[in-house]
């Protein structure tokens, strides 16, 4: 009892401390620390400049860094780290003094991300930006280019050596158009080289589609001359005219899709439904590529679980679609051919009982119920 009376007299004794003296030396060691913990951003290291705005179309706003967004000005100098947003009604053109030009369209969100110098025989400088949401056109003078420009998207990368092409982010989904040049695109575990007059895009981290001439494909030049207009600075009256070149594209992708299921080419014909309805604004259409989406994967690429995914969000979402009726016997037909005789009994009973002279409830009564 002694020596733990003892011991506990030693640990619980209170004891004054002297103050801590840094010297130069420790507060070195603690500053590498806490930047090895916590690293110096973009915008609190040196900044590169990289170009100045050269004309401001409506509410376009700049921030450095991480500092608040202001109104961009003209002549106004940009650096690495720079972020830039035009809002509705609004473009902006930049110029590079690299030898690149930059526009762009309304509700466009750009950040420069850095600009890095090469190693090795070219020692070319890489301007690389990060086009997060809207429309972009982009041009690099080959005669004038000092610098590699990379363009990324959230699901795919450029890399432009003296092109000019069209960008466009739409929600998950990245479209490039072509119009001079070469391109390198990169996304998903694919990369592509465009040549001009060519376009691809992918949605999420699925492959880039094989890439599509736009001459005489009526939807994709169209698509490409709205974009071209979007990001035109000659006249602001033109946005008031502007058609949604998403719904242009959406409906392109659906026909499309067609003749790449009549090829053979699956991947791509699912790749192009479901950037359709990502972009897509309309029930009834978003509707439909679900049912079309369903029908490649049940009896093309035998994807049963994606194909019931498709077929259920349409009963579940959709009941007064055009597609309703035909995805309840769809449906039937899949659950049937898996042995779910259950689930396929209910959902044929289900179709009778709302399309009693339906399309289908012939087929229904003398060849599944009654068989």
């Amino acid at each position: 009892m002694k020596k733990i009376a003892i011991f506990l007299q030693t640990t619980l004794k209170v004891k004054t401390y002297k103050p801590i003296v840094f010297n130069r030396l420790a507060i070195s060691i603690l500053l590498i620390c806490l930047l090895s913990v916590f690293p110096v951003s973009q915008s609190m290291a040196s900044r590169t400049l990289l170009g100045k705005v050269e004309k401001i179309v409506g509410d376009v706003r700049i921030s450095k860094g991480w500092k608040k967004m202001k109104p961009a000005q003209d002549g106004q100098k940009i650096y690495s780290g720079d972020k830039i947003k035009t809002f509705k009604d609004s473009r902006l053109y930049i110029r590079f003094k690299d030898g690149a030009d930059f526009k762009l369209g309304e509700k466009t969100s750009l950040r420069l991300k850095h600009s890095l110098l090469n190693k090795g025989a070219l020692k070319k400088r890489t301007n690389n930006s990060e086009l997060l949401s809207g429309t972009l056109w982009a041009s690099v003078n080959p005669l004038k280019k000092k610098a590699i420009f990379v363009i990324e998207s959230p699901t795919a990368g450029v890399s432009i050596r003296g092109t000019e092409l069209m960008a466009v982010v739409d929600e998950n989904v990245s479209t490039f158009f072509l119009k001079s040049g070469t391109l390198q695109v990169t996304g998903g575990d694919t990369q592509h080289i465009l040549a001009a007059g060519e376009m691809t895009a992918n949605i999420g981290n699925r492959r880039l589609i094989t890439p599509i001439a736009i001459k005489g494909r009526k939807g994709l030049k169209e698509v490409q001359n709205k974009i071209e207009e979007a990001t035109s600075m000659d006249s602001a009256s033109s946005l008031k005219k502007r058609q949604n070149y998403g719904e242009i594209l959406a409906r392109f992708y659906i026909n499309y899709s067609s003749y790449l299921v009549d090829s053979g080419s699956y991947y791509d014909a699912i790749t192009l439904l479901l950037m359709a309805q990502s972009i897509n604004k309309d029930s009834d259409r978003y509707a439909e590529i679900s049912s079309l989406i369903a029908n490649v994967n049940a009896r093309f690429l035998k994807a049963y679980d994606e194909a019931s995914y498709h077929y259920q969000n349409i009963i579940d979402n959709y009941p007064h679609s055009p597609y309703y009726e035909v995805t309840l016997f769809h449906y039937g037909l899949l659950l049937q051919a898996q042995g779910d005789v259950e689930g396929a009994t209910r959902l044929f009973n289900r179709y009778l009982k709302e399309y009693p002279q339906g399309k289908h409830s012939k087929t229904i009564r003398e060849t599944i119920i009654n068989k």
